[in-house]
Parts: structure tokens; C-alpha cells; sequence
């Protein structure tokens, strides 16, 4: 069985035999600033989504609620998908 680190290099296509690349510090400059960005964008989202889960479930709308959680989630997934993008474009110089 792979640990973490063995599956996380190999979506990044390096294996236990190739060495890893060192990034520049003007790179790891752009990386740490789309962490930062990232996180931003997907604390305004939580803000904004659980605002709508609160009315619901104020409301009594349940299924409302859940449909909200979903969409945060969903949001989550994309907007973190996106950062790994972003950042690996970077690493790709």
C-alpha cells in the first residue's frame, strides 16, 4: 500500500527515483500568494453559503439546507481544484 506521500508524487509524475525539482523563490513567492488568494475566495463563499444555510434552516427548509451544503461543498472542491492548477502551472515554470 502507497502512503500520502507516494500517491502525491505520482500525481505529480515523479516516482521514488527522479529527483524533485527545486523551485525558485520568485515562484514559491507566486505559490504562497495563490494559497493566500484561494483561501480568501473560498472563506467568502463559506460566509456567503452558510448565510443561506442559516435562513434555511431558520426557516424549517431542510432539504433547502442540505441543497446549500452540497453547494458549498461542490464550490470547495472546485475552487481547490482550481488552486492545484494554478499552483502546478507555476511549478511547471
Amino acid at each position: 500500500m502507497k502512503s500520502a506521500y507516494e500517491l502525491a508524487l505520482a500525481r505529480m509524475g515523479l516516482g521514488k527515483d527522479e529527483p524533485t525539482r527545486t523551485l525558485s523563490d520568485a515562484q514559491r513567492a507566486e505559490i504562497s500568494d495563490i494559497d493566500r488568494r484561494f483561501a480568501a475566495k473560498i472563506a467568502e463563499r463559506e460566509i456567503f453559503i452558510k448565510q443561506d444555510i442559516d435562513r434555511a434552516r431558520a426557516a424549517g427548509d431542510r432539504e433547502g439546507a442540505e441543497r446549500a451544503q452540497e453547494a458549498l461543498r461542490a464550490e470547495r472542491a472546485a475552487l481547490e481544484e482550481e488552486r492545484e492548477l494554478a499552483k502546478e502551472q507555476i511549478r511547471q515554470g
